[in-house]
């Protein structure tokens, strides 16, 4: 995939998150503990793409945009990925938005007017999936729009991710009718990266991303309708964002001799260390929670990155792992040996938790921000009666009812900072047999 860095705003972001980070507003992971001897706990190293403590990070786009709230895998991913750092997600998506134009109701605010609104720090933008439908003849014009448009957002912040849109899919449509909509998709999406690098912006071109599974099981195309992303789609596309920025999946795994009674152990820290050749006991906290994983037709889970426990020396018999007093795997000594992937599990549980909890915050801030009742709250219908108290017709009673979506909000960012931050789990491998 290709990525276009401002090497020079990246290095300030990272010397502004190192800063944070010393100044102990963002709570790092426990390195207290120190591994006694013949025992190891490797790092994952430093992410690339920093959010700082207090971030507002916002989605600007169209109906992909849109869509993204309520699978909310990028939005997970990002908040796993900084625990502890208060961050806030705004999408401030809307439907058949383009560079050229914004349709909001009356006396809506505009587009960057919502942005400022939001004290963004941090933009996604996702734009050229319709404008691309204008053909050749109108690449010109979206150069232009999209430039002018990025005036504007630089305008309230220089940190901006680019975007671009999905390649289109044969679902309903001719073979021949997608090449040509690829076609010109790809020179907006040229157009797009040019943008990036005159700018000096990361781009991360979601173009390339193709799903070879989709010519057999249409429960896995990366599209619902052959343009915007279905939900595997969406995770997909978070999982390509963030590797595009530079943000590795965290790697987890534990190996263990019980013979020799000592660990190494990575993406995770170790305590309470026990181990006999027919059992072993430890307490982990991982560096993150793992990625939100992907429920597949016949109910199983894909996690991408492994979570692999690998044992030996255990004495020949059959153990049963359990995590938190839970009996989750049992096999023989021979398999432990090998090593086991663990797609089950709290952690993963947790991130599965985070992911509901932030679409629920989501729609909280959709029915805030965008009310159904527009009209009747500051649109063309202020002035009906059922826009005002009715014992007292000098009240409107809409205002201070949209009011109280913030402290529901406030509640739910708290929660979700909370929960994105890993917790400790006991880890039993016993002898049954």
């Amino acid at each position: 995939m290709s990525v276009v860095w401002n090497f020079a705003v990246l290095g300030m972001w990272l010397a502004l998150s190192s800063v944070v980070a010393n100044s102990g507003a963002a709570p790092q992971a426990d390195t207290s503990k120190v591994p006694q001897a013949g025992q190891t706990n490797r790092g994952s190293g430093v992410p690339a793409f920093p959010l700082l403590t207090n971030d507002c990070v916002v989605f600007l786009g169209g109906t992909t945009t849109v869509g993204d709230a309520k699978h909310a895998f990028l939005e997970t991913l990002l908040t796993r990925r900084f625990p502890g750092h208060r961050l806030r997600f705004r999408n401030l998506g809307w439907e058949a938005d383009t560079v050229f134009q914004q349709e909001r109701p009356l006396n809506f605010p505009g587009l960057l007017d919502s942005v400022k609104a939001q004290r963004a720090t941090v933009v996604f933008a996702n734009f050229g999936l319709m404008e691309s439908l204008r053909g050749p003849e109108g690449l010109s014009e979206f150069t232009q729009g999209y430039n002018a448009l990025l005036d504007q957002i630089t305008n309230l912040t220089t940190r901006i991710v680019l975007l671009t849109p999905f390649r289109h899919e044969k679902l309903h449509a001719s073979a021949q009718h997608v090449a040509e909509r690829n076609k010109n998709l790809e020179a907006y999406i040229r157009a797009i990266r040019s943008l990036a690098e005159r700018r000096g912006l990361p781009c991360v071109d979601l173009f390339q991303l193709q799903n070879p599974e989709s010519a057999s099981d249409a429960f896995t195309t990366l599209t619902s309708d052959g343009m915007h992303p279905s939900s595997y789609g969406y995770w997909r596309l978070a999982y390509e964002i963030e590797r595009n920025l530079g943000l590795p999946q965290a790697e987890w795994s534990v190996e263990i001799d019980a013979r020799g009674r000592s660990y190494q152990a990575r993406g995770t820290q170790l305590t309470d260390f026990q181990v006999s050749t027919s059992t072993v006991g430890f307490k982990s906290v991982d560096e993150l929670l793992p990625g939100p994983a992907f429920r597949n037709r016949d109910g199983s889970l894909s996690v991408p990155g492994s979570r692999t426990l690998r044992i030996s020396g255990l004495l020949p018999g059959r153990y049963v792992l359990l995590i938190d007093g839970v009996p989750l795997y049992e096999l023989s000594h021979t398999f432990w040996e090998r090593g086991r992937v663990l797609p089950h599990g709290p952690e993963i549980k947790q991130t599965e938790a985070l992911r509901d909890l932030i679409v629920r915050k989501s729609s909280t801030f959709f029915n805030y921000w965008r009310p159904q009742n527009w009209a009747f709250l500051d649109g063309d219908l202020t002035s009906q009666p059922s826009s005002h108290q009715h014992d007292n017709f000098g009240v409107r009673w809409f205002p201070g009812e949209m009011q109280t979506f913030l402290p529901m909000l406030a509640k739910q960012e708290s929660q979700i900072d909370q929960l994105a931050r890993p917790a400790s789990h006991v880890y039993e491998l016993r002898r049954i047999q």
